[in-house]
């Protein structure tokens, strides 16, 4: 079940990512009137979430696998 549980997350930030990512793109063209910088800055910083909500899922994973726990890097 915790294996199931972190590729469901792994795979909601590879698709939270890439909508984002897509979005950006799309609206790259277009400026934010009152700034004057494209809109696709507003879709960045969750792209770039959705790649490190994929990254922990994968450590998570990859530890399962070997079966180690994961380290918290503030201890």
């Amino acid at each position: 079940m915790e294996r199931l549980i972190h590729v469901l997350v792994l795979v909601f930030g590879v698709v939270m990512a890439w909508n984002c990512g897509v979005l950006a793109a799309s609206v790259w063209a277009y400026s934010i009137p009152t700034l004057g910088i494209s809109e696709a800055f507003k879709y960045i910083p969750p792209a770039m979430a959705g790649v490190l909500v994929a990254l922990f899922s994968l450590e998570h994973l990859i530890a399962l696998a070997r079966g180690v726990e994961v380290e918290p890097s503030w201890h």
